[in-house]
């Protein structure tokens, strides 16, 4: 799926006359075949907000299902995406750079805000500070952010304080 990208970091309104990527058309764009068991990405729809939930490095999407399942059961449509160079091979991870991690991510993002108005992002140690990132570029889209365990570190220790 080729898709007409907007700069990262871009301000409001980034995908305007792009085209912006679906949650279809992500998912169909993942080599199954060449995926280890269990590390397929997942979308499973609710009638409340969605939540994009973005798993760590050399995780994949099987991290977040337990997380999944609980927000499904509270109704809110799940998103779990299979972030670049994941669930094949060590190769494949060597080969992806942070700006992949951080394109997808915004691709991802975009895609569920198509389907749900309000969108939460929540993400696991690599995903989580992609999680920062998307909550802090994104805000007209990312109506609040849950990062765990993402390694952060303030050059000032002011900025821990400030809340």
């Amino acid at each position: 799926m080729t898709t007409k990208r907007p700069e990262s970091g871009a301000s409001k309104g980034k995908w305007e006359g792009a085209l912006k990527p679906t949650i279809a058309g992500l998912l169909s764009s993942v080599e199954v075949e060449r995926l280890m068991p269990g590390a397929e990405p997942f979308f499973s729809e609710a009638e409340g907000p969605g939540c994009l939930l973005l798993h760590g490095w050399g995780g994949t999407a099987q991290s977040m299902r337990y997380l999944a399942g609980q927000l499904q059961q509270a109704g809110i449509t799940t998103y779990a995406p299979l972030l670049p160079g994941a669930g094949t091979s060590a190769a494949d991870l060597a080969r992806t750079r942070g700006a992949d991690w951080v394109h997808a991510a915004e691709d991802h993002l975009q895609a569920l805000h198509a389907e749900c108005p309000e969108v939460f992002v929540v993400g696991l140690s690599m995903g989580a500070i992609l999680t920062l990132y998307l909550g802090a570029t994104s805000p007209e889209v990312v109506r609040g952010i849950v990062p765990i365990n993402g390694g952060v570190r303030f050059h000032s220790p002011e900025l821990a304080l400030l809340g």
